[in-house]
């Protein structure tokens, strides 16, 4: 079995894959402000499971560098050290947006909608874009042969107000939450 997670500011899904990688055999979802961090809720997700897991991916809203992350708008510390100590496995953590790039060559034409038509000929460059609880961006670079994913915090962006209007938006917001992005 395959556990999965996707670690985000609002929900954090867990899942459990067998041979179906489409189709989880088990899927939970948890408000993610609800709890102290990844761990305690793995073990409650797991609790109770007779299934062998034999390997581990998490994915998370915010930078990942050397398999650590601290969710942007999350304050969960999530690392592939304490987890795969916790599980016994190998655990990969890596940013969500590019988990969703990886995800792209294993998309179905019933999994896409087209938004403008193109040249289904072309090759060249991917940007991803996902709106959650905040905007995450993931880019795909074309060397001529192979997509190469990198993650993105292009979402991550001061508000620059441009007209009266949106300066009273800015006076708001700033009121509220100080910083405006």
């Amino acid at each position: 079995m395959i556990l999965a997670g996707d670690i985000g500011g609002t929900n954090t899904r867990l899942a459990l894959f067998g041979h179906d990688l489409r189709t989880p055999v088990r899927l939970e979802v948890y408000e993610s402000r609800r709890h102290d961090g990844l761990e305690g809720l793995v073990e409650a997700f797991l609790s109770g499971c007779r299934m062998r897991i034999g390997s581990a991916g998490f994915c998370v809203a915010g930078p990942v560098v050397g398999g650590c992350a601290k969710g942007t708008n999350l304050p969960w510390d999530v690392g592939a050290r304490s987890l795969a100590e916790l599980l016994g496995v190998e655990v990969h953590v890596i940013n969500d947006l590019e988990a969703n790039g990886r995800g792209i060559a294993a998309l179905l034409p019933a999994d896409l909608a087209t938004l403008h038509e193109g040249d289904p000929r072309a090759f060249g460059n991917i940007g991803v874009i996902s709106a959650g609880t905040w905007l995450g961006q993931a880019y795909l670079a074309w060397d001529g042969y192979n997509h190469h994913v990198h993650a993105s915090e292009g979402g991550h962006a001061d508000f620059a107000p441009r007209s009266e209007l949106e300066f009273d938006l800015w006076r708001f917001v700033a009121a509220e939450h100080g910083h405006v992005s």
